[in-house]
């Protein structure tokens, strides 16, 4: 796991991670008609990004790399955020309707 997370390419594997998890989940869609199922795999990807993220920010190899690299990293974050609350936010309005 360290070596993974001090690897030099570490956030092009998150951004493929993150496209291939959320291909799956539209892919799901197809099979399974219950939206819950989606919106709780759906945050569980989420946290599991954010960890990794987290842990990545922590390395030697994130505080000496360059800045592309760097926005690469935040906007995954940022993203991962987003579409959390967006999830989140969905569950509040169907559970309000």
């Amino acid at each position: 796991m360290r070596k993974i997370l001090e690897s030099k390419y570490f956030y092009l594997i998150l951004i493929l991670l993150s496209t291939v998890s959320y291909f799956f989940e539209h892919l799901l869609l197809l099979f399974v008609d219950n939206f819950y199922i989606i919106n709780v795999l759906h945050i569980v990807f989420n946290l599991l990004f954010l960890i990794l993220l987290l842990k990545f920010l922590k390395t030697k190899n994130f505080k000496d790399s360059e800045i592309r690299p760097k926005a690469a990293v935040y906007i995954l974050l940022v993203w991962c955020v987003v579409s959390s609350l967006g999830i989140i936010y969905d569950f509040v309005i169907e559970a309000s309707i």
